[in-house]
């Protein structure tokens, strides 16, 4: 019953949505319609949700409405792994950080782009459990720290949000600290703890 209500709602959706006059408005109700079928897909049918997932992906980058197509790119590379697609996966995971980093950088208020990245914390969540998941502890680890410190190095360094990011790794970093140092880190994701 559940399936043939989804079902149901989603041709209702589709009818209102070919009434529409205006092409723009039309097109974005449509990614919006597909974003949800493609939501409700990813856990039954895995390869029904990369197929519709690929068209709104491919929507949102031709028409240049961007406001939604971190969301559409996370969702894309949650049904790759749950496909079973990981390398397709980690790369879509790539594409929604570097749009999202993208649409942080022309943001002109330090503050503002800091509340950015707090609403962009579902993309982020999404990456480190996938890296987790992989089982990539280090890369997650890194990634992580590169993420929580954008705000801070941008303000004491008073550097652009779109200047080259720096990349330190892990292990220099552990090579710096003294003799029998611990340094501990952790995420609260939407589920978990991982420290």
């Amino acid at each position: 019953m559940h399936s043939m209500s989804l079902a149901w709602l989603n041709l209702r959706a589709r009818e209102y949505i070919a009434k529409i006059d205006q092409d723009s408005i039309k097109a974005l109700l449509a990614a919006e319609a597909d974003l949800v079928e493609g939501s409700v897909w990813l856990r039954a049918k895995p390869e029904s949700a990369l197929t519709v997932l690929r068209r709104v992906v491919d929507r949102y980058r031709n028409s240049g409405n961007r406001s939604q197509a971190d969301r559409a790119l996370l969702l894309f590379a949650n049904a790759y792994a749950a496909a079973g697609a990981m390398d397709s996966a980690q790369q879509t995971f790539e594409a929604a950080i570097a749009e999202t980093e993208s649409r942080r950088s022309i943001i002109a208020s330090t503050d503002d782009r800091a509340r950015f990245l707090d609403r962009a914390r579902p993309v982020i969540d999404s990456v480190v459990s996938f890296l987790i998941a992989r089982p990539d502890t280090l890369g997650a680890l890194e990634f992580l720290e590169r993420m929580r410190s954008q705000v801070l190095l941008e303000h004491l360094l008073e550097r652009s949000p779109n200047a080259a990011p720096s990349r330190v790794s892990i292990a220099s970093l552990c090579s710096k600290l003294p003799p029998r140092t611990s340094v501990v880190s952790y995420a609260v994701l939407e589920r978990d703890v991982i420290i």
